[in-house]
């Protein structure tokens, strides 16, 4: 954000929701993730930014890429709904390690202001669009 900048609370989620999620689909391919959730075709070819640990509830999550992969509607709404196999895929995805740790910094930290976020992934994202610059690391699936 630049100095001239302000966003009501509302503006800044949505930005900062905008750059993390073109950050997690471009990370992944803009290819869904979750196909390997139940092995059925995707529903669509648009992907979305999908959570592995809910967002709304768990804002402290919110902008981890690690908490996210990019999925197809149908795989999306299939994985909010199973609760018990969606628990054991990012067990799978991440690891037993990383999951059990993103899991207790969603109960034991803040939600990040969205101006930090917005400020971290704008070069970020704009990198992404120069077509000679890799990847920004940032976070494990990078």
């Amino acid at each position: 954000m630049t100095d001239s900048e302000r966003y009501c609370k509302g503006h800044a989620t949505k930005t900062a929701d905008a750059l993390v999620g073109t950050y997690v689909k471009h990370r992944d391919g803009w290819r869904c993730q979750l196909v390997s959730f139940d092995g059925k075709p995707c529903s669509d070819r648009q992907v979305y930014w999908c959570h592995l640990i809910p967002k709304g509830r768990y804002g402290s999550v919110r902008w981890i890429p690690d908490n996210a992969v990019a999925g197809c509607a149908g795989h999306h709404k299939a994985f909010d709904e199973a609760w018990i196999e969606k628990a054991r895929w990012c067990e799978r995805w991440l690891g037993d390690v990383e999951w059990q740790a993103l899991q207790d910094l969603a109960v034991s930290s803040h939600r990040p202001d969205p101006a930090d976020v917005i400020l971290e992934f704008r070069p970020v994202v704009a990198a992404l669009e120069e077509p000679d610059d890799e990847l920004p690391i940032i976070g494990r699936k990078a």
